[in-house]
């Protein structure tokens, strides 16, 4: 792309004051849901809670590859986010269990004993919340957003390993590029629940990078990312029915059903899983373009 096309915020900045706030607008979000999760842990609140911690994520891999993590970081903020994040998930994940076998009319018998398990999820969860210190956590986390820059500046002026003045675009394109190609090699190989797994976190990788630092909605990826996300959900309950004696005979009718809306999910994604959007880039169209 020509740089003359790049937009102002990416193509005037340098990339490290771009991620710094970047960064810091993400902090702010992340740590508004923490102390709301502290207070009630709703299901709403849970899903917020879950989706900025998602949006954090997608930044931080980025901030991560340019240096912003340290020890310091990973033992006060890191380490309690990731294990948040990851009990959040398993929370979700039996909450869409319970949800869709309701739906597909599986045996309270069941139910029952997938409630069971969301319990000790859920309980895992309030002990993990009343063993953090919230407030402290959310100051700690700001202040190494606020920190942490400067210390970067002063890293990379003494070892003149990166170039400081290098825009935020030129330094975050080849990173785009990178999880297309991914993307790529993925659906190539895409052939069965596994692999179109890891397709769908690469393709969700993918889609916020280009929302956070490019600030661009594509709703291919959109669709893609939410009909891949079925088809797991799909195959994770599948999975737990077949697996588990008692219940595989009892729901042996949801289980053909299952399979069948799986395959369904599958040949809507064949449709354009070819064509995704492999080059998308923000571009600012000159009137002279125009016309």
């Amino acid at each position: 792309m020509n740089n003359q096309n790049v937009p102002p915020h990416l193509n005037q900045r340098s990339w490290l004051e771009f991620e710094e706030e970047t960064a810091a607008a993400m902090c702010e979000s992340v740590a508004r849901e923490l102390m709301r999760l502290s207070i009630k842990t709703s299901a709403k609140r849970v899903h917020d809670t879950r989706v900025a911690l998602r949006r954090w994520d997608s930044v931080w891999n980025v901030l991560e590859r340019d240096d912003w993590r340290t020890k310091k970081f990973w033992k006060q903020v890191g380490k309690d986010l990731k294990t948040l994040h990851k009990l959040l998930g398993e929370l979700r994940d039996w909450d869409v269990n319970l949800e869709t076998g309701r739906t597909y009319g599986l045996p309270q018998l069941v139910l029952t004993a997938w409630r069971q398990e969301r319990a000790k999820i859920a309980k895992k969860v309030r002990s993990k919340l009343k063993r953090i210190d919230m407030d402290a956590l959310v100051k700690r986390l700001r202040k190494f957003i606020r920190t942490r820059p400067h210390q970067l500046r002063r890293e990379i002026a003494q070892n003149r390993l990166r170039k400081l003045a290098e825009t935020a675009y030129d330094h975050l394109e080849p990173i785009l590029y990178e999880h297309e190609e991914e993307a790529r090699k993925l659906e190539e190989a895409a052939t069965d629940p596994p692999s179109h797994h890891r397709l769908r976190l690469s393709i969700k990788s993918w889609r916020y990078l280009l929302t956070e630092f490019f600030g661009l909605t594509n709703l291919q990826l959109v669709r893609a990312q939410q009909i891949l996300g079925k088809y797991n959900d799909l195959h994770r309950i599948h999975r737990l029915l077949e697996d588990d004696q008692r219940f595989a005979k009892l729901a042996k009718d949801v289980i053909s059903r299952l399979s069948a809306q799986s395959e369904q999910h599958m040949k809507e994604f064949t449709d354009f899983r070819k064509a995704l959007p492999y080059g998308l880039r923000p571009e600012v169209i000159s009137s002279e373009t125009k016309e």
